[in-house]
């Protein structure tokens, strides 16, 4: 299992200017979820990386793809940025993967105890991840710049980060591979929360397990990379994850976590991989 422990670094002096580009990422994938959604028939029978490619050759335009069967993708966002576009079509399979998997297994389930029909997909809260040299680059210590939409377009604006975030990266996670940041809203103010990577093996499955810390509080914790084959091989380990991560957030801690019968192990791991990136995230 592959996971990440998250530090927010704050943006200073920014507030409403960074809300569109948000905005706009998140049309863009509920669009993606509409096609993925048409089109998943043949979707199914690929690759992840086929799925990629197979959603750009349907939805945007180029001189070598000029015929495709969804030319409002292109009039809606004209010049969306290629890597976003891309990060919102693999959300967007990613969604419609879990969720026909859940439509499966409740379709299997014996119609009188089942519970309610899995209710279609959509964007919801998620954020952007700036890609490095593309949408994020460091101009100094303590300042960046990144590319957001503002006055209608595309566009970098030049940010500062706040010194003591920035310092204590410096401090704790100079030693960890850092990935690039996701543009995050907490509360009332902008952060970029700046993933570190660490591995840990469950049964030979390669998971991405993201926790999100601030100085003083565990933001999320979820699943970044589940799809369709892993979902389907461990059908307990969505629901184990979204029980714990309810725990913790009202109780901020690790302590007394209650485990389903039915998953003990797999919820162990669970935990033992977010007690490990939250130590490597606290102040000693």
């Amino acid at each position: 299992m592959r996971y990440y422990s998250l530090y927010s670094v704050k943006i200073k002096h920014y507030n409403h200017i960074l809300k569109e580009t948000v905005s706009l990422y998140r049309k863009v994938t509920d669009f993606f979820l509409q096609v993925c959604l048409k089109e998943w028939d043949v979707l199914s029978t690929k690759t992840a990386h086929q799925k990629l490619l197979y959603m750009e050759q349907l939805c945007h335009q180029t001189k070598k793809n000029p015929n495709i069967a969804y030319k409002t993708f292109d009039q809606k966002f004209y010049k969306f940025p290629s890597y976003l576009r891309r990060a919102a079509i693999t959300e967007a399979i990613g969604k419609v993967s879990s969720y026909k998997s859940n439509l499966g297994n409740w379709a299997n389930e014996v119609p009188t105890i089942r519970g309610r029909k899995p209710s279609l997909p959509k964007a919801g809260l998620i954020y952007p991840c700036l890609y490095r040299e593309n949408m994020y680059q460091q101009t100094g210590k303590y300042t960046a710049r990144i590319k957001v939409y503002v006055r209608y377009t595309w566009d970098w604006i030049n940010i500062q980060l706040r010194k003591s975030d920035v310092d204590y990266i410096h401090r704790h996670c100079s030693n960890r591979k850092q990935c690039a940041p996701t543009l995050q809203k907490h509360g009332h103010q902008w952060f970029l929360d700046f993933p570190f990577e660490e591995t840990v093996t469950l049964n030979n499955t390669s998971l991405e397990v993201e926790v999100a810390v601030d100085s003083s509080h565990i933001n999320s914790i979820r699943f970044s990379n589940l799809d369709e084959t892993v979902a389907t091989m461990y059908p307990l380990i969505q629901p184990a994850i979204e029980n714990i991560a309810e725990q913790v957030y009202d109780s901020q801690s690790l302590e007394n976590i209650s485990f389903p019968e039915d998953n003990p192990y797999t919820s162990q791991v669970i935990i033992n991989a977010i007690d490990d990136a939250l130590k490597k995230a606290t102040v000693k």
